[in-house]
């Protein structure tokens, strides 16, 4: 059996994929971090196939690495049994949890397969929301805020969390 890492999109239940809605639908059990993933999955699965996980915001890596075994545990029991999804905001592979829950995975329940199914991130999704083309050419440029102060320059400006 399989668990699924499920990228939901930046948040609008109207931007899943069709394969991450295909999946979802398909699993036994859907594993949530948050409250907003969880909201989001609970449109297209019943309340009683969800389950949440706790992940500290912290940047202590011992309670950290503590959090992902506690989850990775929880997890491959029913990944290897049945199919099971977890669920994260934007993409998985992007700055999110579902990583250190793979490589957890992985080190410590290597029998668990997992299948990473893509969601729209909010790097990718801006663009639609403030009508700016990437193309040959273009040049987007990160940068932190300093004290609050958002940096400018000649191009667009664009903050993404």
């Amino acid at each position: 059996m399989t668990l699924y890492g499920i990228g939901l999109g930046p948040g609008a239940t109207d931007l899943l994929t069709v394969r991450g809605e295909q999946r979802l639908e398909s699993v036994d059990v859907v594993y949530s971090p948050g409250r907003l993933s969880r909201r989001v999955a609970a449109e297209y699965v019943p309340e009683s196939k969800l389950s949440d996980l706790e992940f500290p915001m912290t940047t202590d890596s011992d309670e950290l690495q503590a959090a992902w075994k506690t989850a990775a545990a929880e997890v491959a029991p029913k990944a290897r049994d049945a199919d099971a999804a977890f669920v994260t905001l934007g993409d998985p592979c992007i700055y999110s949890t579902f990583g250190h829950l793979r490589r957890t995975l992985r080190d410590e329940h290597p029998a668990v397969d997992v299948e990473v199914v893509p969601g729209v991130s909010s790097v990718t999704a801006f663009t639609s929301v403030l009508g700016v083309d990437i193309d040959a050419g273009a040049e987007l440029t990160l940068c932190e805020a300093t004290d609050g102060a958002a940096p400018t320059g000649p191009n667009r400006l664009i903050c993404s969390k």
